[in-house]
Protein backbone atom coordinates (compact mmCIF):
# COMPACT_ATOMS: atom_id res chain seq x y z
CA UNK A 1 0.00 0.00 0.00
CA UNK A 2 2.86 2.30 0.73
CA UNK A 3 3.82 2.06 -2.99
CA UNK A 4 0.75 2.48 -4.46
CA UNK A 5 0.06 5.50 -2.22
CA UNK A 6 3.74 6.84 -3.43
CA UNK A 7 3.00 6.52 -6.89
CA UNK A 8 -0.07 7.70 -6.80
CA UNK A 9 1.36 10.90 -4.86
CA UNK A 10 3.58 11.46 -7.42
CA UNK A 11 2.36 10.25 -10.77
CA UNK A 12 -0.05 13.48 -11.07
CA UNK A 13 1.55 16.64 -12.06
CA UNK A 14 0.21 20.36 -11.79
CA UNK A 15 -0.57 20.52 -15.60
CA UNK A 16 -2.87 17.47 -15.15
CA UNK A 17 -0.49 14.72 -16.73
CA UNK A 18 -0.04 11.53 -15.59
CA UNK A 19 3.43 9.69 -16.13
CA UNK A 20 4.82 6.63 -14.79
CA UNK A 21 7.93 4.76 -15.27
CA UNK A 22 7.52 1.17 -14.67
CA UNK A 23 10.46 -1.63 -13.87
CA UNK A 24 11.30 -2.59 -17.78
CA UNK A 25 11.75 1.51 -17.92
CA UNK A 26 9.17 1.80 -20.04
CA UNK A 27 6.97 5.06 -19.48
CA UNK A 28 3.18 5.58 -19.79
CA UNK A 29 1.97 9.12 -20.14
CA UNK A 30 -1.78 10.19 -19.69
CA UNK A 31 -3.86 12.87 -19.32
CA UNK A 32 -5.18 13.46 -15.17
CA UNK A 33 -9.07 12.80 -15.48
CA UNK A 34 -11.33 15.56 -16.41
CA UNK A 35 -13.21 14.68 -12.78
CA UNK A 36 -9.78 15.31 -10.66
CA UNK A 37 -7.31 18.61 -10.69
CA UNK A 38 -4.06 17.55 -9.54
CA UNK A 39 -3.97 18.42 -6.20
CA UNK A 40 -7.17 16.96 -5.43
CA UNK A 41 -5.81 13.48 -7.07
CA UNK A 42 -2.55 13.73 -5.14
CA UNK A 43 -5.04 13.93 -1.50
CA UNK A 44 -5.31 10.55 -0.56
CA UNK A 45 -7.71 8.84 2.34
CA UNK A 46 -7.44 5.61 3.65
CA UNK A 47 -9.30 2.91 5.48
CA UNK A 48 -9.40 -0.49 6.30
CA UNK A 49 -12.61 -2.58 6.02
CA UNK A 50 -12.56 -5.62 7.83
CA UNK A 51 -14.56 -8.71 7.72
CA UNK A 52 -16.34 -9.54 10.96
CA UNK A 53 -15.81 -12.99 12.44
CA UNK A 54 -13.49 -13.42 9.20
CA UNK A 55 -12.94 -17.52 9.62
CA UNK A 56 -16.56 -18.31 11.27
CA UNK A 57 -17.95 -17.32 8.02
CA UNK A 58 -16.07 -19.50 5.46
CA UNK A 59 -17.12 -23.05 5.83
CA UNK A 60 -15.71 -26.12 5.54
CA UNK A 61 -16.82 -28.56 2.39
CA UNK A 62 -19.60 -31.04 3.26
CA UNK A 63 -16.99 -34.11 2.72
CA UNK A 64 -14.83 -32.61 5.67
CA UNK A 65 -17.69 -33.36 8.23
CA UNK A 66 -16.06 -36.57 9.85
CA UNK A 67 -12.78 -34.75 10.48
CA UNK A 68 -14.92 -31.79 12.20
CA UNK A 69 -16.71 -33.51 14.83
CA UNK A 70 -14.59 -32.48 18.53
CA UNK A 71 -15.93 -34.03 21.65
CA UNK A 72 -15.75 -31.89 25.08
CA UNK A 73 -17.03 -33.33 28.14
CA UNK A 74 -20.35 -32.26 29.22
CA UNK A 75 -20.76 -32.08 33.12
CA UNK A 76 -24.62 -31.79 33.22
CA UNK A 77 -24.88 -35.02 31.10
CA UNK A 78 -21.51 -36.79 33.28
CA UNK A 79 -20.18 -37.80 29.67
CA UNK A 80 -18.93 -36.81 26.79
CA UNK A 81 -20.66 -34.85 23.92
CA UNK A 82 -19.50 -34.34 19.94
CA UNK A 83 -20.07 -31.34 18.34
CA UNK A 84 -20.21 -30.90 14.60
CA UNK A 85 -17.96 -27.42 13.57
CA UNK A 86 -20.13 -25.00 10.90
CA UNK A 87 -17.07 -23.38 10.22
CA UNK A 88 -13.43 -23.37 9.55
CA UNK A 89 -11.69 -24.07 13.01
CA UNK A 90 -9.73 -21.25 14.04
CA UNK A 91 -6.13 -22.42 14.29
CA UNK A 92 -6.41 -25.64 12.67
CA UNK A 93 -3.52 -26.27 10.34
CA UNK A 94 -4.62 -25.47 6.71
CA UNK A 95 -7.31 -22.72 8.00
CA UNK A 96 -5.21 -19.81 7.27
CA UNK A 97 -4.28 -21.00 3.83
CA UNK A 98 -8.01 -21.56 2.81
CA UNK A 99 -9.14 -18.48 3.55
CA UNK A 100 -5.87 -16.60 2.75
CA UNK A 101 -6.73 -17.65 -0.84
CA UNK A 102 -10.29 -16.83 -0.50
CA UNK A 103 -9.58 -13.59 0.88
CA UNK A 104 -6.84 -13.09 -2.27
CA UNK A 105 -9.71 -14.21 -4.65
CA UNK A 106 -12.00 -11.04 -3.17
CA UNK A 107 -9.08 -8.89 -3.19
CA UNK A 108 -8.68 -9.39 -6.90
CA UNK A 109 -12.42 -8.71 -7.66
CA UNK A 110 -12.39 -5.58 -5.85
CA UNK A 111 -9.38 -4.66 -7.56
CA UNK A 112 -9.88 -5.80 -11.10
CA UNK A 113 -13.49 -5.95 -11.37
CA UNK A 114 -14.46 -2.72 -9.77
CA UNK A 115 -10.95 -0.58 -9.58
CA UNK A 116 -10.75 0.09 -6.36
CA UNK A 117 -6.99 0.26 -4.87
CA UNK A 118 -6.79 -2.01 -2.29
CA UNK A 119 -4.75 -5.05 -0.94
CA UNK A 120 -5.55 -7.65 1.92
CA UNK A 121 -3.70 -8.33 5.06
CA UNK A 122 -5.44 -11.19 6.59
CA UNK A 123 -9.39 -10.17 7.39
CA UNK A 124 -8.56 -6.65 6.56
CA UNK A 125 -8.61 -4.80 3.20
CA UNK A 126 -6.77 -1.70 3.57
CA UNK A 127 -7.54 1.03 0.72
CA UNK A 128 -6.33 4.31 -0.86
CA UNK A 129 -8.94 6.35 -2.76
CA UNK A 130 -8.56 10.18 -3.61
CA UNK A 131 -10.83 12.87 -1.07
CA UNK A 132 -12.58 13.64 -3.56
CA UNK A 133 -13.74 10.29 -4.48
CA UNK A 134 -14.49 8.45 -0.82
CA UNK A 135 -17.24 6.62 -1.31
CA UNK A 136 -15.96 3.72 -2.86
CA UNK A 137 -15.58 2.04 0.69
CA UNK A 138 -19.36 2.36 0.71
CA UNK A 139 -18.75 0.46 -3.28
CA UNK A 140 -16.20 -2.28 -0.99
CA UNK A 141 -18.80 -2.73 1.32
CA UNK A 142 -22.02 -3.28 -0.80
CA UNK A 143 -19.79 -5.74 -3.03
CA UNK A 144 -19.47 -7.96 0.26
CA UNK A 145 -22.55 -7.91 1.32
CA UNK A 146 -24.00 -9.28 -2.18
CA UNK A 147 -20.90 -11.67 -1.75
CA UNK A 148 -22.31 -12.85 1.71
CA UNK A 149 -19.75 -11.86 3.81
CA UNK A 150 -20.25 -9.77 6.97
CA UNK A 151 -18.16 -6.89 7.58
CA UNK A 152 -17.66 -5.04 10.57
CA UNK A 153 -19.63 -1.53 11.14
CA UNK A 154 -19.05 -0.58 14.33
CA UNK A 155 -16.48 0.95 16.61
CA UNK A 156 -12.89 1.14 15.53
CA UNK A 157 -13.02 -1.50 13.07
CA UNK A 158 -15.29 1.02 10.84
CA UNK A 159 -13.76 4.00 9.82
CA UNK A 160 -14.96 6.58 7.42
CA UNK A 161 -11.39 7.13 4.77
CA UNK A 162 -8.96 9.11 6.47
CA UNK A 163 -5.67 10.64 6.61
CA UNK A 164 -4.27 7.81 9.49
CA UNK A 165 -5.53 4.36 9.57
CA UNK A 166 -5.22 1.48 11.43
CA UNK A 167 -4.69 -2.29 9.86
CA UNK A 168 -3.98 -5.03 12.19
CA UNK A 169 -2.71 -2.33 15.06
CA UNK A 170 -0.29 -0.30 12.43
CA UNK A 171 -0.67 3.17 11.56
CA UNK A 172 -0.94 4.30 8.60
CA UNK A 173 -0.69 8.01 7.00
CA UNK A 174 -1.45 8.85 3.64
CA UNK A 175 -0.15 12.68 4.10
CA UNK A 176 0.95 14.30 1.48
CA UNK A 177 3.18 16.37 2.73
CA UNK A 178 5.30 12.95 4.53
CA UNK A 179 7.78 12.11 2.06
CA UNK A 180 8.88 8.29 2.14
CA UNK A 181 12.66 7.19 2.36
Amino acid sequence: MAAIARLWGTAASGAGKVQVELSTGEVLRGRLHRGFVPKAARSLRGRALDLKRAFKQLAPLPSLSPLLVIALWHPARNGVAYYVLRAMPFGARNTVYVFGTVARAIEMMLSELFLLALSQYVDDFPQLEPEASTDSATVAEEVMQLLGWEVSKTGRRRQPPVLRLLVLRSRCSVRSEQRLG
